[in-house]
């Protein structure tokens, strides 16, 4: 039997607490975005209306078939996926929602300028408003056609138009950690290496990123990083790339006192509170496992990923 690999078969789906607990238990009520899709963030407008950027390939191959199953084929790799938005104008996750479009001025198009060059292809989309009304967008950031020694980045896009107008990388020459001891075309592990970014903004303007840190190879697999920027032009990683500081616990820590180790914790983001807008719960995906064999769980990519809910008090 052929693997079906995750890209193709992901979707995104909204899903309930069965209690006003952030916790859960939650259940899947509907798909919001059908296959191909994944990596949503969301955010509220000032005027309530809810912004939704997501990954994906909306005329996806048929499940199952070989374009399916091996991602160096044409409909998976970082050209010919891109990052898509739509809104809730009612500002209920039920929607309405508009149909997807495609975000414009983030294209993963390789003749749009170097095609090597580390901002070419966008993807892992966090969107965030400033106090001012200005929308931003953390992005990690690879370049369409490999040959640099290069790693991913992060990449800080701001949307003067609005979410249906075209946008601009705030930095087109450096990711917002820049180089380290490296460049963009040798990247070692001194040299910052970040996906998942989260992005928030506090009500002074500041601006807060969460990231999977893929520095130092020992714990790379479930290392988070935190840094923080003023003006969203000059940036603070606190995390530094050689050391093992990690922003989140690498474990799991259960609430008797026991912990387990983990294989994966990565894609951080908080809920926050939607009176104060302060972060309560950090979720994270996760799993216990590496890559399993298919006699073990069938149709399984990454292991067997769950979404883990942390509170922070």
């Amino acid at each position: 039997d052929l693997q079906t690999d995750y890209p193709c078969d992901s979707k995104i789906v909204r899903a309930v607490s069965a209690s006003d607990d952030p916790a859960g238990p939650y259940r899947i009520v509907e798909d919001l975005v059908p296959r191909s899709s994944w990596e949503p963030g969301v955010t509220k407008a000032p005027d309530g209306t809810l912004i939704v950027l997501f990954f994906g390939n909306l005329t996806p191959p048929v499940a199952g078939s070989t374009l399916c199953t091996n991602r160096s084929h044409t409909p998976y790799n970082l050209t010919e996926t891109n990052t898509f938005v739509m809104v809730s104008p009612s500002g209920k996750p039920e929607g309405p929602w508009t149909t997807p479009v495609l975000v414009r001025g983030m294209e993963n198009d390789p003749s749009r300028g170097d095609p090597y060059r580390w901002s070419c292809a966008s993807g892992n989309p966090s969107p965030a408003f400033h106090p001012n009304g200005t929308l931003f967008a953390a992005m990690r950031q690879n370049p369409c056609w490999q040959g640099y020694a290069t790693r991913e980045h992060i990449g800080l896009w701001r949307a003067d138009g609005g979410w249906n107008g075209t946008w601009t990388l705030v930095d087109p020459d450096t990711p917002v950690y820049g180089w380290g001891n490296g460049s963009q075309e040798a990247c070692g592990d001194g040299c910052p290496s970040h996906e998942d970014p989260h992005l928030w903004i506090d009500e002074e303007g500041g601006f807060h990123l969460l990231t999977h840190d893929q520095n130092n190879m020992a714990i790379h697999s479930v290392r988070g990083a935190y840094g923080w920027s003023a003006d969203g032009v000059e940036w603070h990683l606190e995390t530094p790339a050689g050391s093992n500081v990690s922003a989140w616990e690498t474990a799991v820590r259960w609430s008797n006192g026991s912990t387990a180790p983990l294989a994966r914790r990565q894609r951080g983001s908080f809920i926050h509170d939607p009176q104060t807008g302060r972060p309560t719960h950090l979720l994270n995906g996760a799993d216990f496992h590496h890559h399993l064999p298919q006699s073990e769980c069938e149709g399984c990519h990454w292991g067997q990923g769950f979404t883990l809910i942390q509170p922070l008090f």
